[in-house]
């Protein structure tokens, strides 16, 4: 395509007819449902995990249709429930394994491609032409997102944080495509998040120590605990207008019209690589999230599906008012609370809540159904650490269970394949060389991983002195420990 043609298209109509996205559509069978499967993604109640998978699927479907490699064909199966790790992980632990290898992969395609970074020459694509296409595109998700938000699947945090991005990457597009890393910069880096998420871990050590002085300090622990609550409510902002942000980015770059458009241009063999880094990029950090706390992205989609209704229940209103069926009192008695819930929901815009101590050993699979007397014997004997990306956990005599981030575990046996696995809030490490002093045949290795805001997960550290006590209160005969003793071994 000349570059007189493209400017022409850029200066004159910055977006393209209907009669072109048709035409674009029609060209390719495999992604001609694309406005149906971005409404999928808003109702359907799929994982997190099973959303990005479909995206990696449309952009790997991209690059076979334009011969630049081969298709991805395991990206849509996500592992099911109940692989190994998964006793000790969170429940999206393996199945999160097996996306990081997906998108690993992903990154292959460029070996079996002529176009490659960097080689625009031979695609025989001008700077200038890739330069406008990338404006072109730019331009068009900055339309794709603000049309987000007037349908209100997007908050204003999140539009601004988007639009910012877009922003940064028209003041030069000469260079290739990474919003990534201003999105994520601008969503989850500054210095104020910093104080605050250490903040939050003193208090949160400091609750948990004072908590296990007797009555006089739980009483006293009320204070740090009330502080950590403050401090929790703008960091859980944060952290949802990230995997806001990201699933905004991700839909954009795999369903918006713009980019299907740009298919039919000489520009797509060079921007493709572009378009899959970020896509890589995006899914990497959702894949993390999903194993840190899944519950965020149903907290997303809740928000999401919930505007969504409360739109198409405003435009029905106004439909039968415009059609006769109601006059101008009913049609405002029946739209004022509608608009009013649309209000009251943009102001709060996603709500989610990070898990406490209490809540997350609640929830571990040996605990459930076991009195508040057994949660504090594991508060008396236990500290809250945070570790730093990249160091390692030993194994020792103590039992560790992560409240917050992630740790990554890699075992060998010593007969059968290498195991990794992704341990999130609520993960057990070491559970067995905690209860039986005995290391594991074969080599394990435990990594912490950096959390959305940059951060080393923080963990619950039972003390091998706990464990002895408990031991031995369920040697003497007390029926709660001795059942709490068996299902840890069980678990094991």
């Amino acid at each position: 395509m000349p570059a007189q043609k493209l400017q022409q298209g850029l200066t004159g109509r910055l977006l393209p007819t209907a009669a072109d996205f048709a035409a674009a559509g029609s060209r390719r069978d495999d992604v001609s449902n694309i406005n149906n499967t971005a409404a999928e993604d808003v109702f359907a109640p799929d994982s997190m995990l099973d959303v990005v998978s479909k995206a990696l699927g449309r952009i790997s479907r991209m690059s076979v249709a334009l011969g630049t490699g081969v298709a991805v064909g395991a990206v849509a199966a996500a592992p099911a429930p109940g692989s190994p790790g998964r006793a000790e992980g969170s429940d999206a632990g393996d199945a999160a394994s097996s996306m990081r290898k997906l998108v690993k992969g992903s990154h292959g395609l460029e070996k079996t491609s002529s176009y490659g970074p960097g080689s625009v020459q031979s695609g025989g694509v001008s700077e200038e032409e890739l330069a406008d296409a990338r404006s072109w595109l730019l331009s068009g998700l900055k339309r794709y997102f603000h049309g987000k938000r007037m349908e209100g699947l997007l908050s204003a945090r999140g539009l601004r944080i988007l639009d910012a991005g877009c922003e940064v990457g028209l003041e030069d597009p000469s260079k290739p495509l990474r919003l990534w890393g201003n999105l994520s910069r601008d969503a989850t880096r500054s210095m104020l998040l910093r104080v605050l998420t250490m903040c939050l871990f003193v208090c949160r050590r400091a609750s948990v120590r004072m908590y296990a002085q007797g009555s006089l300090g739980r009483w006293l622990a009320y204070l740090p605990r009330v502080a950590a609550q403050m401090l929790q409510r703008p960091l859980n902002q944060v952290l949802l207008s990230s995997v806001e942000v990201a699933m905004e980015y991700l839909m954009g770059l795999t369903t918006s019209p713009y980019v299907e458009w740009l298919q039919d241009n000489d520009v797509w063999a060079v921007l493709i690589w572009e378009i899959q880094a970020e896509t890589s990029a995006v899914a990497q950090f959702l894949i993390d999230r999903e194993v840190e706390a899944p519950e965020r992205y149903s907290a997303v989609q809740s928000y999401r599906v919930a505007m969504a209704v409360l739109r198409q229940q405003r435009l029905f209103v106004e439909s039968l008012f415009e059609s006769g069926m109601l006059d101008t009192a009913e049609q405002s008695q029946l739209a004022h609370p509608i608009e009013a819930a649309e209000r009251r929901l943009e102001l709060l815009g996603p709500v989610w809540k990070a898990p406490s101590l209490g809540e997350v050993l609640r929830q571990l699979p040996f605990m459930r159904g076991q009195s508040q007397q057994v949660v504090d014997f594991f508060i008396k004997y236990g500290h809250l650490a945070m570790l730093s990306k990249g160091s390692r956990l030993s194994q020792d005599r103590q039992l560790y269970i992560v409240q917050s981030g992630i740790v990554k575990v890699s075992y060998t046996p010593d007969l059968g394949a290498h195991q990794e696995y992704f341990l999130g809030a609520g993960g057990v490490f070491n559970l067995y060389t905690a209860l039986t002093a005995e290391e594991l045949p074969g080599a394990t290795d435990a990594v912490a991983q950096g959390n959305a805001l940059g951060k080393g997960p923080v963990l619950f550290c039972l003390s091998a002195k706990g464990l002895r006590h408990l031991s031995a209160l369920a040697t003497a005969g007390d029926p709660a420990y001795q059942q709490l003793e068996l299902d840890m071994h069980r678990l094991a």
